[in-house]
């Protein structure tokens, strides 16, 4: 996998990550997270709507273009232990 910082501002940072035929999806996106200390993710279309589930693996065939947009520190999320969901820490 090969990823790059393409923009940074005010505590929001943009990457591009381009993985290649056999890189494995889960294990490349877990380590690119520690790498970045980034802490949580979800796969959002254009249309701003989310998808959900849990990928537990997956290889790629032929390539696989991703972009990530960390959000602001403001937006990060707090483990609820009532519920165990990661939520907005307003």
């Amino acid at each position: 996998m090969k990823a790059r910082l393409l923009h940074e501002h005010e505590g929001q940072r943009t990457f591009v990550l381009a993985l290649e035929t056999g890189d494995e999806v889960t294990e490349s996106m877990l380590s690119f997270s520690r790498e970045n200390r980034i802490r949580a993710a979800a796969v959002v279309k254009r249309d701003g709507s989310a998808w959900g589930g849990h990928l537990q693996e997956a290889e790629v065939r032929p390539t696989l273009e991703v972009i990530v947009t960390e959000s602001p520190p403001a937006l990060h999320r707090r483990s609820d232990p009532d519920t165990g969901l990661a939520l907005l820490d307003l």
